[in-house]
């Protein structure tokens, strides 16, 4: 019995991890809207804790990244390979400006669990991004 199997069909698991990175991506992105909006009653707000204020470039950086990574998503769903390098690229950037504007934090690496799974899931499925041979076995 031969069985039909289209190898060109993106995995589950990208599906899952672009949909949870999409409703992540949508949070930070109105989370940033919002902060732009009411900057001044969040940095009164800070003030009075004791919290230095928001500085509006790690807003804005936030927000780009949240709309790049929606756009990067967008073309690995599509199939294009330019959206994982650029996924990777904007998680990746993201990342180092953080560690780098507010130091390194333990919370920082629960960051990487989304990108790392979708490595994972494009690695078994790269052939549809054209980095590896179809007939190469799949198998992680």
């Amino acid at each position: 019995m031969e069985y039909n199997v289209n190898y060109n069909k993106v995995g589950a698991g990208i599906i899952t991890i672009s949909v949870l990175s999409i409703i992540g991506a949508i949070i930070f992105a109105l989370g940033s809207v919002i902060l732009i909006l009411s900057k001044d009653i969040v940095n009164e707000t800070y003030a009075s804790m004791g919290i230095p204020a928001i500085k509006q470039s790690d807003i804005m950086i936030l927000l780009i990244s949240a709309i790049l990574t929606i756009i990067f998503i967008a073309l690995i769903l599509a199939k294009k390979s330019i959206g994982v390098f650029g996924y990777f690229a904007t998680k990746a950037f993201y990342l180092v400006y953080t560690i780098i504007s507010t130091g390194f934090a333990i919370g920082e690496i629960t960051y990487l669990i989304l990108p790392l799974l979708m490595l994972l899931f494009i690695v078994k499925k790269k052939h549809i991004y054209g980095f590896g041979n179809k007939n190469e076995d799949a198998s992680i």
